[in-house]
């Protein structure tokens, strides 16, 4: 989650950096600042109604990733709120788990790779 303006008028930034926070500390605690080269591939799927994180967080991460050359796969969903678990039958989050089962196996970190330390 980014922590700069204009995405800075959340809950979360007045808990992990307070209400008036320079702007270092705001780009310090801001995730996009922290994607590297170095970063393991990352897996985003998040509702465009999600009205605890700003939908343009996922956004802002992905733009990020592929900055870096970082490996990403981000999904929208047109709705299913905030903390959908799971996915809920007849909804488009419903479909989120099959896609990271099929992202984990192309990036080899599902389960039936790892009896073999993620190789095969």
């Amino acid at each position: 989650m980014t922590l700069k303006p204009p995405y800075d008028h959340t809950s979360t930034r007045r808990v992990l950096i307070g209400a008036h926070p320079g702007a270092a500390v705001s780009a310090d605690w801001s995730v996009e600042t922290h994607v590297r080269a170095a970063c393991p591939p990352i897996f985003l799927v998040q509702a465009e109604d999600d009205p605890i994180s700003d939908p343009h967080n996922a956004l802002i991460l992905r733009d990020a990733c592929e900055r870096a050359r970082i490996a990403v796969e981000l999904h929208r969903l047109p709705s299913g709120g905030h903390g959908f678990g799971m996915g809920v039958a007849g909804t488009p989050s419903a479909q989120w788990p099959q896609w990271l089962e099929s992202w984990l196996a192309a990036h080899r970190f599902s389960a039936a790779n790892a009896d073999h330390g993620g190789k095969r």
